[in-house]
């Protein structure tokens, strides 16, 4: 068996070895719980049917298209009820497994699914919980055949074979009980930050439209590139092209073929860098280049506070930069001057993503080509306005992170909480408590 990291991270192929049972529960097979449901229909061409899809990293069962008969491709088809445990036969081994909610009965799936339902001294809910389990996952890859994790198939009789410790319907009941309001406090979570991301936004984009400033307005009749969607600014604003208030650096990359080129200590700013690109300020970089990568490229070591623009494969994405480093040509990169600052930068970049998908172009990847940020133009206000603005993005950006953290808390909770009610015992420090997602 090759090792977990040469699979990607919703995989678990490690050996399904069951703890001692806990006294009380029963060891069981799955078989023993579960039953393979199969409700084969003729399609006909002149009826619509529902199809769905079980998503990766137990995402749950979604619909995906409504087809006639006709245009479905696989006509072997089967009817899906409410309450079914569905499993993906090509996407089982990185999580695709999920219950049918109601709103879906009566859709279809073909062969490629496996269609189950408990039996009484299995209940639905905990099963739920239970897909979520290393050793579940575990199971489900060493029932799968195949020597590319791609293409590997599920073979369902295979894997009811499987043992699992299974507790009391009273417990499990209660396990489920337990879990699920846990979920709902995550998911109440979730919907708090969903709504203050929405007010951020409506919030932002006002002010940097001008359109809570006092005092008289402007028409601005030549704002050709980076319009917010105004005619007019405040009197006191200023509509000026941004490289005459911040002097616009691109990026450049040192040669990978040159070892003497890489692992310095001079950060260089990638797409390697993409999920560190939700923070405000960044301070280390994943990969580093040296004096002489940057000596023999066009790259340049910019100082800290220059604000880089993601203008490729993640366009939108912003940062500053909390100490010198250079960057990839993936970003367009601004040294602000005395009046503009790079906080306004970064927060009025951020809330322009309606603008940046009408200047990208691109058939295979959007690009935002330099020439379009020399072009770029912005509405200025004063500096003391341009600060007052910062300090209301900030109160926003810090409540939306607290509640992130907070969201990671309760989600971790959940997880370590899982594994010890479905495992029947203490968790084990060494032991992932749940299947990467």
């Amino acid at each position: 068996m090759a090792r977990s990291s040469l699979f990607p991270p919703s995989v678990q192929p490690g050996k399904p070895i069951l703890p001692p049972c806990p006294p009380g529960w029963s060891t069981v097979t799955f078989g023993d719980v579960l039953d393979i449901v199969v409700r084969p229909i003729d399609l006909d061409d002149d009826v619509e049917y529902q199809l769905v899809t079980a998503r990766r990293s137990r995402g749950g069962v979604v619909a995906r298209s409504r087809l006639f008969g006709r245009d479905v491709l696989t006509k072997t088809q089967f009817r899906i009820e409410g309450d079914d445990f569905l499993i993906s036969n090509r996407q089982i081994i990185h999580g695709g497994c999920g219950i049918v909610p109601q709103s879906l009965s009566g859709s279809v799936v073909s062969n490629e699914y496996s269609v189950l339902r408990p039996k009484p001294q299995l209940s639905l809910a905990y099963l739920a919980y239970l897909s979520h389990s290393i050793y579940f996952q575990q199971t489900c890859f060493h029932a799968s055949v195949g020597v590319d994790v791609e293409k590997m198939i599920f073979d369902c009789e295979r894997w009811l074979e499987f043992r699992v410790h299974l507790p009391p319907l009273p417990e499990q009941l209660l396990i489920a009980n337990i879990l699920t309001n846990c979920s709902k406090t995550i998911a109440a979570t979730q919907a708090v930050i969903e709504q203050t991301e929405r007010l951020r936004s409506k919030v932002l984009i006002e002010l940097f439209q001008g359109k809570n400033s006092a005092g008289p307005k402007v028409a601005v009749p030549n704002w050709k590139t980076g319009n917010l969607g105004v005619h007019e600014i405040p009197a006191n604003w200023r509509l000026v092209h941004l490289v005459e208030v911040a002097k616009l650096e691109s990026g450049h990359t040192p040669s990978k073929g040159v070892e003497e080129y890489w692992g310095g200590d001079i950060n260089w700013l990638s797409l390697h860098d993409t999920r560190n690109l939700r923070k405000r300020v960044i301070f280390e970089t994943t990969q580093k280049t040296t004096e002489s990568g940057i000596r023999n490229s066009s790259a340049r070591i910019l100082p800290a506070g220059t604000v880089c623009f993601s203008r490729t494969a993640s366009v939108g994405h912003c940062v500053i930069t909390g100490r010198e480093m250079a960057t990839s040509q993936d970003f367009a990169n601004y040294v602000c001057g005395n009046d503009l600052s790079n906080r306004y930068l970064m927060y009025l970049f951020r809330n322009m993503g309606h603008i940046w998908s009408k200047l990208a172009a691109g058939s295979t990847h959007q690009t935002i080509y330099m020439p379009t940020f020399e072009q770029l133009q912005i509405a200025l206000p004063p500096i003391s306005e341009q600060l007052r603005i910062v300090k209301i993005a900030d109160s926003f950006y810090d409540e939306i992170e607290a509640l992130e953290r907070d969201l990671v808390s309760k989600t971790t909770l959940l997880s370590t909480l899982t594994f010890d009610l479905v495992t029947g015992r203490e968790r084990d420090d060494e032991a992932p408590p749940l299947a990467a997602e």
